[in-house]
């Protein structure tokens, strides 16, 4: 019911609203000024305005990644949080290897029937592509399987953290809390690289 009146509001705001132009050759986005400022609203105005019709749009080709969604290795969450959009900036920012774009052609539906909402491209004499290739060659020097060490590293954070935050409460200590709370935020920082792991095991 709730998303029901959110569309209702606005489906009344675009009609209502005369956009200014952008500086950059976007069309003004939809639902940019809306009232109701959230994430919905902000992806239904974008899928107004990426001509993905419903589904994921790469550069100028739509694609179908619904059977893909459960093997990404990225997780499903963001395949189904921006179905209907244009992913290209998002695809070119995450995938470093060339393998994804080599699995496109299985799930290409057809060209979009509308050229993209942005102004940049990624052309591969560009300088985006350029930086893409060189550091790709950089990380072939990066070790590819660090997860036991940094697992052990932030096990280690953790339990430190524990142990100091024991002894600053038992010895009523505000130097053992200060460190106890160094440890924490240790520990949090180290604790990062695990959100951006897959939920799709």
């Amino acid at each position: 019911m709730m998303s029901q009146f959110i569309r209702f509001l606005g489906d009344n705001f675009i009609t209502q609203l005369e956009r200014p132009k952008s500086s950059l050759g976007y069309r003004y986005p939809t639902l940019r000024d809306h009232p109701l400022r959230t994430s919905e609203i902000w992806i239904r105005g974008k899928q107004a305005d990426d001509g993905a019709e419903g589904l994921w749009r790469l550069y100028d080709d739509l694609y179908d990644f619904t059977e893909f969604m459960r093997d990404h290795p990225g997780g499903s969450d963001w395949l189904e949080l921006t179905k209907g959009t244009d992913i290209t900036e998002a695809f070119e920012a995450h995938h470093i290897s060339t393998n994804p774009e080599k699995l496109l052609h299985l799930y290409f539906v057809r060209k979009a029937r509308t050229p993209r909402n942005s102004p940049f491209t990624f052309e591969e004499d560009g300088f985006y592509k350029t930086v893409k290739r060189r550091v790709r060659k950089e990380l072939e020097n990066v070790p590819k399987h660090p997860e036991r060490r940094s697992r052990i590293l932030a096990d280690i954070l953790f339990f430190t953290f524990m142990i100091t935050s024991l002894i600053a409460v038992r010895e009523q200590s505000y130097v053992a809390g200060f460190i106890s709370g160094l440890f924490l935020t240790m520990a949090c920082i180290a604790a990062h690289n695990f959100f951006h792991q897959r939920d799709n095991f």
